[in-house]
C-alpha cells in the first residue's frame, strides 16, 4: 500500500472506532505504517498527514475515556499535542495552508477538550496565520500560546 492508501484506510478505521466501536488498534496500526512509510520515502506531506491522523487518534481515545467517565491516558494526552505540533511544523515547511489549518484545529481541540480552555483554543482555531506566522509549531506550549482577545 502507498502512504496515501494507508492514510485513507487509517482515517476510515479511526472514524469507525471513534463513532461506533471504540476499537482503535487497527487505526493506529495503519497510521503508524503510513508514518513509517512516509519517513522512509522522505514524503514530508505524507509524514505531516500521518501525524495529523495520529493526533486525532489520541484525541478520539481521550474523548472515549472521558465519555465513559474515565480520564484520558497520559500517553494519549502527551501524544496529541506532540503529533499535531509535528503536523503543524511539516505543513508550515511545505507552505500547505489547508494542512496548517487542520493541524492548528487539532491543537485547538486539545486545548478545548482536554484542558477545557476555550480562551486558549479559539485563537489557535480561528486565527491560524497569527498562530503559525513565526514557526509557532516549534515553540508551542501551553504557556506560550496566544491568548484570546475575549480573555479577561
Amino acid at each position: 500500500m502507498t502512504t496515501a492508501e494507508l492514510l485513507a484506510a487509517a482515517d476510515e478505521a479511526l472514524i469507525e472506532a471513534g463513532f461506533r466501536t471504540g476499537e482503535f488498534a487497527e487505526a493506529e496500526r495503519l497510521a503508524r505504517a503510513a508514518a513509517e512509510l512516509a519517513e522512509r520515502d522522505e514524503d514530508r506531506a505524507g509524514a505531516a498527514a500521518a501525524a495529523t491522523v495520529l493526533g486525532h487518534l489520541a484525541h478520539y481515545r481521550s474523548i472515549t475515556a472521558l465519555m465513559s467517565g474515565g480520564q484520558p491516558d497520559q500517553a494519549d494526552a502527551a501524544a496529541e499535542p506532540e503529533q499535531f505540533g509535528r503536523a503543524l511544523a511539516g505543513y508550515e515547511e511545505l507552505g500547505d495552508e489547508a494542512g496548517i489549518a487542520r493541524a492548528a484545529f487539532g491543537l485547538g481541540l486539545f486545548e478545548q477538550v482536554l484542558h477545557r480552555d476555550w480562551d486558549a483554543a479559539m485563537p489557535i482555531c480561528i486565527r491560524v496565520p497569527r498562530y503559525t506566522g513565526t514557526s509557532a509549531s516549534t515553540t508551542w506550549s501551553r504557556t506560550s500560546r496566544p491568548r484570546s482577545p475575549w480573555s479577561t
